[in-house]
């Protein structure tokens, strides 16, 4: 089955900036640096910022962004890994309002650090934490309080695959503009959502 979400159509140019963000492993992105660093492989005039947003988020790769560079990346498997172990906690206390990563990593083991950007990417996915804290000197989240929303504790319970998760975060976020720039048409957004009602159809999401 081929996603929505992996037909968008990427310049060269923003493959290359979304590159240079993988290879700067989640770290704090400073833009002006990377404009200068990238200086000779992008076109002059380019903005990041006219990326597809659901590629981007804080400036790093989401978690479709991460798929559109590396695809088989490891952190997709501990993103599955997580939402699961969390589904279980969750089996097992109800009431669970919040999460460590110090507690996940005996669950899937795995160091903290990288828990904590994984934790950060299931977090921008928008659909299972309510919030979440970070250390300065760490990348990533150290903790994530769950939603209390009876829809946002049923992602965890009817939790199949990260990749429908991210198809129901693409086909539900339309950008204003898309990876080329330009205004999205009112057709456009109309075509997407008839997309996202047929694989969910019992959403309460209505235009």
């Amino acid at each position: 089955m081929k996603y929505k979400f992996e037909t968008l159509r990427l310049a060269n140019a923003e493959k290359i900036w979304l590159n240079e963000l993988l290879a700067q492993n989640f770290s704090k992105i400073n833009i002006r640096s990377l404009k200068v660093k990238l200086y000779e492989k992008l076109p002059k005039g380019f903005d990041p910022n006219n990326i597809d947003d659901r590629l981007i988020n804080n400036k790093n790769l989401s978690l479709i962004g991460l798929w559109y560079v590396d695809p088989n990346n490891l952190y997709f498997h501990l993103v599955t890994k997580i939402i699961f172990a969390i589904k279980e906690m969750i089996k097992e206390n109800h009431e669970l309002s919040e999460v460590r990563a110090s507690e996940l990593s005996g669950r899937v083991f795995m160091d903290t650090d990288s828990i904590g950007i994984a934790l950060e990417l299931i977090y921008n996915i928008g659909y299972f934490f309510g919030g979440a804290s970070s250390k300065a000197d760490t990348h990533g989240y150290y903790k994530v309080s769950l939603k209390k929303e009876d829809n946002a504790f049923d992602e965890f319970l009817n939790f199949e695959s990260i990749e429908k998760t991210m198809e129901k975060y693409f086909l539900k976020h339309e950008p204003l503009k898309g990876n080329d720039g330009k205004q999205t048409e009112i057709k456009d957004l109309i075509f997407n959502f008839s997309a996202y009602q047929s694989i969910y159809p019992n959403s309460d999401i209505t235009i």
